[in-house]
């Protein structure tokens, strides 16, 4: 049996396609850890943003957790190895 249809999860997104609460939210999230957006997805489960870290990224302070927090992030999501931060919303 073939599969007819397929489910995509989500799709990359551009930041100027984005409407302004979603770019001020992604805005304050690379303020709240100090990084640089590399990716924006869109899908089913909500936005997912990828942020580069400067330096290494060990650990999360207390101030950037209640940052986090406040913009609503479902997730966090580290690779240590490519210095980036995945984080849901």
């Amino acid at each position: 049996m073939k599969l007819q249809h397929t489910i995509t999860e989500g799709k990359e997104v551009s930041f100027d396609s984005l409407d302004r609460k979603i770019k001020n939210q992604i805005i304050s999230i690379q303020k709240v850890v100090g990084g640089k957006r590399t990716s924006i997805f869109s899908g089913v489960h909500g936005m997912i943003v990828t942020l580069t870290i400067p330096g290494t990224l060990f650990r999360l302070g207390k101030n950037q957790l209640q940052g986090l927090v406040k913009n609503n992030v479902r997730w966090i999501e580290t690779k240590e190895k490519r210095n980036e931060l995945s984080v849901g919303f």
